[in-house]
C-alpha cells in the first residue's frame, strides 16, 4: 500500500509544473534558444538573492504534464524588466508579465523557458519566480495535497492510524497509477471522496493562521526606512481587511506605531483592534535579543510597551513575542514575565529545536509559562506556500497534545498578501483538513488550555547549539561597543533613578520624561539585530546617537539630583567638601574617582579627611593645566574612605597639598613586575605580559594551574559572520612585543601596564589592585586592525575541569555544562568548589565560555565582516574592564554578585561648598539587611509619588530580610512589576519593612514614607 500511495503522490506532483532553474548574471547571447548550452550556469536561483544586475538570464525546464490539457497562465515575479521565451518563441515582456503557455507542447514534451531580466534584482525573501494558474492545475494540487496531508497526519498522530489506514486501503484499491492520464485523474477524483470520511476527525484540530510582517526596527536598513515601510505594510493590511471581513493582522513594537500617532492610519488600526482583528502580539519595546538585556531592562520593555498600547488602543497584552531570537532565553524570564502580566510566549530559536509545539516552561524559581515553539521559521504559514502549511501543521500535531496550533503568514518586511484569503480557501477545499481560520496570537492562546494535563514541563535555559558553523553565539561579541554602551546605559539609568527618587524628599524633581526617554532609547538598541551586532553600519550610526543621548540624560540628570541631595548635607569644615554617593544596597569600601578643577592653583595634590578628621587614603592619578590663563589645574583623584553607607553617602574634605603624602608601603614589588596587598600577589611574566601567578594569601596557594597564565590574549581566524562564531586555523598569541611599566603606586591603587603588539594591532592590559580587596582589575585597551579574527582572554583555574561553572543571567545565576561554547553572561562567571574559587567580572562583555580543560574565556572582540558590508565590524579602539576575584568558599560566600555590581556601578562624586544642612556628613537612606538580596532598582511609581523597589534573591536560598529606611514607613505592600496590581501588605515597624523571599524570588515593593 505504501509504495502505491507514494507513486500516486509522485504522479500528481509531476503534473504540478515543477521548475528547475539555472541562472547567470551578465549577457548570454542566444540563451533564448532551447538548444543553448547552459551547463556552466549556476544551479538554482537563490545565489541571486540580495543581488542587483544590469542584465541577468534565467532558464527553466518544465517537464511534460499530461494531466494539464487546458490553458495555463504564468505570472513572472522576477525583478526588473523581463523578456520571456518559451520553446524559443517570445511570448511576453514587461514588469511581472503574465503569459499563456502552449498546452500541447506542455502535455507532450515539456517546456524550455528563457528569461532575460534587465535592471533587476531578487529579494532574499522571494518565494516563487513563476506563479502558474489554471482550474485543472488547481484541481491536481488539491487532490495531491489531500492525500499528502492524510499521510503526514497519520505519521503525526498515531492514535488515528487505524481509521486512516482503513480509508487509505480503499483509496489505493480505487486508483491505478498505470492507467491513462485522464483515467488516472478520474480515479483520483473519485477516491478523493473516500478521504472526506476523515474530515470530521481532522477538524477536531484547529489551525490558527496569523498574518503578520516581521519588521526589524533596523537590520539591513535603518529606522528612517523602517517607518516608511511600516506605513506601507499597515495600509496594505487595512486594505485587505476592507475586502475580507475574516482577515486579521498582528504587529508589535511601539516604534512601529509612534510615528503614526493621530493619523488616519492609527485611527483605522484602533477600529480593527477594537474588533479583535488587529492584534498586538508582544509586550516588548523592540523584540529584544533575549539573553543580554539586564533584568531591569526586561521590566522596562514590558512596562513601557504595555502602558503605551493600553493608552493608545485600550489593548491589554499578555504575551511575549520572540519569533526571531537568535541565541535563546534565560531561565529567569518566566518569573519576570509573570510579574509583568505575561502568561505565554511565542518563540523560535533558529538552529535548536528540542521542544516542538507547546509546553510549560519552568523558570529558575519554579514559575511556569505556556510556551509555543515555532517548529519552523516565522514564515511558517505563508499562504502562497500551502505545502509548507501542511508540513508545519503536522509537525505541531506530532509535538503536542493540544488540538490546535498557530502558524504565521508573513516574513521579513513581506507586505500582507492579498492572496492569503484564497490560500485559506484552498486548504479548506482539501478532502480532509483541520479547521483553519485567520486568527491572532491572543485569540489562539485564549482558545487553548494552557494548563492542560499531559503538557510537558521543560526546565532550564534555551540556548543555541554548539554547531561550528551555525551557533548564533557570535552575536554576544560582534560590535562590542554596543555591548559596552548598553551596560553603561542600564547602570547609568539605575543610578539616575535611584538618586532622583531619594532627592524627591528634598524638593528634587524626578526626571520622569527624560528617564523614560532614555530607557526607550536603550530598549530600542536592544532589538535583536542591533544588540547582537548583526545590522548594517548605518543602523549603528543611529544606535550610537541614541546612546549619546542616554549618556547625556544620565550625566546631566545625575549631576542635578546629586546637587539637590548634597544641598541638604552639613558640609561645613575646612577644605573642599566632596560628597560620595553609593547607590547600592550595602556599604562600600571601594575607591571613588574625583574630577575637579582648581582655579589659579599651584598645588600638586590633596590630603583628604573624613568628618571626624581622620585621614582618608588618596592619590593623585593625573593633573593637567587648564585653559584659563594656563593657571587653572585639573585634577583626577582616587580616594578610598572606610565605609560609604548603603544607598547613602559619605562626605570627605580635600586639603591642597604640594605633594601626595605616602601613608602606606608600596603595593608594587621591587622587581616592578609584582602587585601585592594583604589578599593577593599578582606576578607578571615579562616575556608574555600575562599573569604567571595569582597567589591568594588567605588560601596560601596560586589559584592558577602550574605552567599556565591568566589574561593571555588568544587570537584565531574566524570564518563566521556576525551571527556565528566559527574559529578556524592556528591559534595566535597576542604578544609579539611586550613592554611593562608601573603607572600607579599610591595609597589607594597600584597598577602595572603591559603593552603588547601583534601584527597591526596594539593591546594594553593595565593590571590594578587596591589595598582593601582581592579583586584584580584588568583595564584593557585594544587598537584592533585585524580582519576576520576573534580575540579571547583566557583565565585558567587550578580546580578540577568538572568544577561547577556558574554564570549570572538577568536577575539570577545558572550552572552551565562543561565544556561549552560562548554563552551570554551578565556581570560575572565563576568556577569554584565548597572551599575556594575564582570569579571573573566584567563591565560590558557578554560572551563567556568554559573549555574542556577548565579554562574560562572572555571573548574580547570579533572582527567579522559586518552585515551587508565589506568592512570589519570592530576595527578600531576599544576600552573596557574585566576583573579576577579569587575567593574563599563558593561564589555565594564570596559575595561575587556584590563585587561584580560594584565594578558596574561606580561611586558618584559631587563637589560642594561648605554649608549647613539637616543631614549629617555620612548617612544611609536605605539598607538591605541580607547579603543575598539585591536592590536592583529604586524608582518613582509611574502613577504617583510612591517609591518602587525591585529586589531579587541571588543565591537560591530562602531568606527573611529587613529593609531599613531613614524615615518612618506609612505603607508597604508587594506590587507586580507593572505597578498596576497591589499584592500582600508587608510587615512594617517604624522605618523597617520585613519580607520573606523564596529561593531566586523577584519582588516589586511599593513604599510610602512619612
Amino acid at each position: 500500500m505504501e509504495d502505491r500511495l507514494t507513486r500516486i503522490l509522485e504522479l500528481l506532483k509531476a503534473n504540478e509544473l515543477p521548475v528547475t532553474w539555472k541562472a547567470i548574471i551578465g549577457e548570454a547571447r542566444g540563451a533564448e534558444s532551447p538548444e543553448y548550452d547552459d551547463s556552466a550556469w549556476d544551479e538554482g536561483w537563490r545565489h541571486l538573492a540580495t543581488k542587483r544586475w544590469a542584465t541577468a538570464w534565467l532558464r527553466a525546464s518544465v517537464p511534460a504534464s499530461p494531466l494539464l490539457s487546458e490553458p495555463i497562465s504564468g505570472r513572472f515575479v522576477i525583478g526588473g524588466h523581463l523578456t520571456i521565451w518559451v520553446n524559443g518563441m517570445k511570448l511576453g515582456e514587461g514588469f511581472e508579465p503574465t503569459i499563456s503557455f502552449p498546452v500541447p507542447a506542455l502535455m507532450a514534451n515539456g517546456l524550455k523557458i528563457a528569461i532575460k531580466s534587465e535592471e533587476g534584482g531578487l529579494s532574499s525573501e522571494m518565494l516563487k519566480l513563476i506563479l502558474f494558474q489554471s482550474p485543472r492545475l488547481r484541481q491536481v494540487k488539491t487532490l495531491r495535497r489531500s492525500l499528502d496531508f492524510v499521510m503526514q497526519w497519520r505519521a503525526a498522530q498515531p492514535v488515528h492510524t487505524t481509521a486512516i489506514n482503513d480509508v487509505l486501503a480503499r483509496y489505493v484499491a480505487a486508483v491505478d497509477p498505470d492507467a491513462a492520464p485522464e483515467v488516472f485523474l478520474a480515479q483520483v477524483v473519485e477516491a478523493n471522496e473516500l478521504l472526506r470520511q476523515l474530515d470530521s476527525l481532522a477538524k477536531q484540530y484547529t489551525v490558527h493562521i496569523v498574518p503578520h510582517s516581521h519588521v526589524d526596527l533596523s537590520w539591513g536598513w535603518d529606522f528612517s526606512e523602517t517607518k516608511r515601510i511600516a506605513r506601507a505594510l499597515f495600509d496594505q493590511a487595512l486594505r485587505i481587511m476592507e475586502v475580507d471581513p475574516a482577515y486579521t493582522f498582528a504587529q508589535d513594537q511601539p516604534p512601529m506605531y509612534v510615528h503614526l500617532e493621530d493619523s488616519a492610519t492609527e485611527k483605522a488600526i484602533a477600529r480593527r483592534v477594537k474588533e479583535g482583528r488587529w492584534d498586538i502580539p508582544g509586550a516588548t519595546f523592540s523584540e529584544p535579543e533575549s539573553f543580554m538585556p539586564g533584568g531591569e531592562s526586561w521590566v522596562r520593555h514590558l512596562l513601557y510597551t504595555k502602558r503605551y498600547f493600553k493608552q493608545r488602543f485600550g489593548k491589554e497584552i499578555s504575551l511575549h513575542w520572540a519569533p526571531d531570537n537568535f541565541s535563546g532565553h534565560a531561565n529567569t524570564l518566566p518569573q519576570i514575565w509573570k510579574l509583568c502580566g505575561i502568561n505565554a510566549f511565542v518563540f523560535g530559536n533558529w538552529y535548536q529545536a528540542p521542544h516542538g509545539g507547546q509546553f510549560l516552561w519552568e523558570g529558575l524559581d519554579g514559575t511556569r509559562v505556556f510556551a509555543h515553539y515555532m517548529t519552523s521559521h516565522y514564515d511558517s504559514a505563508q499562504m502562497i506556500e500551502q505545502d509548507k502549511v501542511i508540513r508545519n501543521v503536522c509537525e505541531h500535531m506530532k509535538a503536542t497534545t493540544i488540538p490546535a496550533c498557530m502558524l504565521l503568514d508573513g516574513d521579513d518586511l513581506t507586505p500582507p498578501w492579498p492572496g492569503s484569503p484564497q490560500g485559506i480557501e484552498n486548504l479548506r477545499a482539501l478532502a480532509a483538513f483541520p479547521k483553519i481560520e485567520f486568527s491572532t496570537p491572543h485569540r489562539f492562546f485564549s482558545s487553548v488550555d494552557t494548563a492542560a494535563d499531559g503538557l510537558r514541563v521543560v526546565q532550564g535555559e534555551f540556548i543555541s547549539t554548539t554547531d561550528h558553523r551555525h551557533n548564533n553565539v557570535g552575536a554576544y561579541s560582534t560590535f562590542a561597543e554596543v555591548k559596552l554602551r548598553n551596560r553603561r546605559s542600564e547602570w547609568g539609568l539605575r543610578t539616575l533613578e535611584a538618586m532622583a527618587t531619594l532627592a524627591m524628599r528634598d524638593g528634587g524633581i524626578y526626571p520622569t520624561k527624560h528617564a523614560a526617554r532614555a530607557w526607550r532609547l536603550t530598549l530600542f538598541n536592544q532589538m535583536h539585530d542591533i544588540f547582537p551586532g548583526t545590522a548594517i553600519f548605518e543602523a549603528y550610526e543611529e544606535a550610537y546617537k541614541r546612546y549619546d543621548e542616554v549618556d547625556s540624560i544620565c550625566s546631566i540628570g545625575t549631576n542635578a539630583v546629586a546637587n539637590v541631595l548634597a544641598s541638604t548635607i552639613n558640609t561645613k569644615g575646612d577644605g573642599i567638601p566632596v560628597v560620595l554617593f553609593n547607590t547600592l544596597g550595602w556599604d562600600r569600601n571601594d575607591p571613588a574617582e574625583i574630577l575637579l578643577t582648581e582655579p589659579h592653583s599651584y598645588c600638586d595634590g590633596f590630603e583628604v579627611r573624613d568628618g571626624n578628621g581622620r585621614p582618608v587614603p588618596a592619590q593623585t592619578l593625573s593633573t593637567d593645566i587648564g585653559t584659563f590663563d594656563k593657571t587653572n589645574k585639573n585634577f583626577r583623584l582616587l580616594v578610598q574612605p572606610d565605609g560609604i553607607p548603603a544607598m547613602g553617602y559619605k562626605t570627605v574634605w580635600l586639603h591642597p597639598a604640594h605633594r601626595d603624602e605616602r601613608v602606606f608601603s608600596s603595593m608594587v614589588g621591587a622587581d616592578r613586575l609584582t602587585l601585592d596587598n594583604d589578599f593577593v600577589r599578582v606576578t607578571i611574566n615579562p616575556r608574555t605580559g600575562w599573569v604567571s601567578k595569582l597567589f591568594d594569601k588567605r588560601l596560601n596557594r596560586n589559584v592558577l594551574p602550574d605552567g599556565k597564565e591568566a589574561c593571555a590574549i588568544e587570537g584565531q581566524g574566524d570564518v563566521g559572520n556576525p551571527w556565528h562564531l566559527c574559529p578556524e586555523g592556528p591559534v595566535r598569541w597576542m604578544n609579539q612585543t611586550v613592554r611593562t611599566e608601573v603607572v600607579e603606586d599610591g595609597d589607594v591603587r597600584a597598577a602595572i601596564r603591559v603593552t603588547t603588539t601583534w601584527h597591526r594591532s596594539t593591546f594594553v592590559q593595565e593590571f590594578r589592585i587596591t589595598r582593601t580587596s582581592p579583586r584584580v582589575e584588568v583595564h584593557t585597551t585594544i587598537d584592533c586592525h585585524e580582519a576576520n579574527f576573534t580575540m579571547k582572554a583566557l583565565i585558567p583555574v587550578a580546580l578540577p575541569a568538572d568544577a561547577p561553572w556558574t554564570c549570572e543571567v538577568p536577575w539570577g545565576a545558572v550552572q552551565r555544562p562543561i565544556p561549552d561554547n560562548d554563552r551570554a553572561t551578565q556581570t560575572w562567571m565563576d568556577v569554584s568548589n565548597d572551599k575556594w574559587g575564582l570569579s571573573v567580572l566584567n563591565n560590558g562583555r557578554y560572551g563567556h565560555s568554559r573549555r574542556a580543560d577548565g579554562t574560562m574565556t572572555v571573548t574580547l572582540l570579533r572582527t567579522t565582516v559586518a552585515h551587508k558590508s565589506q568592512d570589519q565590524s570592530d576595527e578600531g579602539r576599544h576600552e573596557f574592564t574585566y576583573a579576577l576575584l579569587p575567593h574563599l568558599g563558593n561564589w555565594t560566600e564570596a559575595a561575587t554578585v556584590r563585587e561584580a555590581h560594584m565594578l558596574n556601578a561606580p561611586i558618584i562624586t559631587t563637589r560642594e561648598i561648605p554649608h549647613e544642612g539637616a543631614r549629617p556628613d555620612t548617612h544611609s537612606m536605605i539598607r538591605i539587611g541580607a547579603p543575598n538580596i539585591v536592590l536592583a532598582a529604586l524608582k518613582k511609581a509611574e502613577d504617583n509619588d510612591d517609591w518602587v523597589l525591585h529586589l531579587y534573591e541571588t543565591t537560591g536560598a530562602a531568606t527573611d530580610v529587613t529593609i531599613t529606611f531613614d524615615r518612618p514607613v506609612v505603607e508597604a505592600y508587594d506590587t507586580d512589576l507593572m505597578e498596576w496590581n497591589r499584592g500582600v501588605r508587608l510587615n512594617m515597624e517604624g522605618g523597617r519593612v520585613r519580607r520573606s523571599f523564596r529561593p531566586w524570588e523577584i519582588a516589586g515593593i511599593r513604599i510610602r514614607l512619612g
